[in-house]
Formats: C-alpha cells, sequence, structure tokens
C-alpha cells in the first residue's frame, strides 16, 4: 500500500496523520477503558508505554492513522483510523 496521509479539515476538527510527538498531546486525554475493545493496546498504563503503543501503531501495515484535534481549542481529542485496507477488496 503506498497511500501518502493528508489532513483532513472540516469545521469543528482537523485530522492530522497521527506521529509520535503525538503522544504527549494524546496521553492525558487516555484512559485504559478506551482500550476495552481494541486489538493493540500499551503494555502498562504509563507514558512510556503509551508513547511505544503509538509507535508500534505507526508500524502496522495497511493503515492509516489519525490525530483529532478539536479546531476551537488546538486540543488533541483522540485518534481514530483505518486499519488493514484492502484496495484489491475496496474494504477495510
Amino acid at each position: 500500500m503506498n497511500v501518502q496521509p493528508v489532513t483532513l479539515a472540516g469545521s469543528a476538527i482537523r485530522l492530522e496523520p497521527l506521529v509520535p510527538e503525538h503522544a504527549p498531546l494524546l496521553w492525558p486525554k487516555s484512559e485504559p477503558d478506551i482500550f476495552r475493545y481494541t486489538l493493540e493496546w500499551p503494555r502498562d498504563w504509563s507514558a512510556e508505554a503509551f508513547d511505544d503503543w503509538v509507535r508500534y501503531c505507526l508500524t502496522m501495515p495497511a493503515s492509516q492513522l489519525w490525530t483529532i484535534f478539536v479546531n476551537e481549542t488546538g486540543e488533541a481529542a483522540g485518534v481514530t483510523g483505518y486499519l488493514d485496507i484492502r484496495p484489491q477488496h475496496l474494504g477495510l
């Protein structure tokens, strides 16, 4: 997959491609319950483990992840993305 990440902007939020530098912005907004239904999660509940988790997520093949920023405040609010992108099946 050779997809170039793009920033997506709307009236209330902006999605910027996730980068390791976003981890410290996202960590204060995180809590263990948000990982209840995910396939991957930080190894423990620490800022260092969260940073490692973000870096790991960026290595996942066939995925595109974004950090959600609130336009009004500029604060990071979370992460969203597409996983297991399958162009041959037009699916993800």
